[in-house]
C-alpha cells in the first residue's frame, strides 16, 4: 500500500482552529476548514481524517 505524507497546519485561536493541508511534493496548501477550539474537537477531526483521508472541499467542519 502506498502512503502519502501530508503536512498539516493549525492556526490556533481562542475559539477555533483553522486547518490547512498540503500533500508532500505539492507546493499548493489547501484550506481544509475550521474546527472548534476544544481538545475534543481536535481529537474528533483527526480521527475522522485518519479514517477517510483529507476532503477536497473547504466547507467548515462542525465540532
Amino acid at each position: 500500500m502506498n502512503k502519502t505524507l501530508h503536512y498539516l497546519r493549525l492556526d490556533v485561536h481562542k475559539d477555533s482552529i483553522a486547518v490547512s493541508i498540503a500533500p508532500q511534493g505539492i507546493t499548493e496548501v489547501r484550506r481544509y476548514g475550521l474546527i472548534g477550539g476544544s481538545l475534543d474537537a481536535v481529537d474528533l477531526h483527526l480521527c475522522v481524517t485518519a479514517r477517510s483521508g483529507p476532503r477536497r472541499s473547504s466547507a467548515s467542519l462542525s465540532s
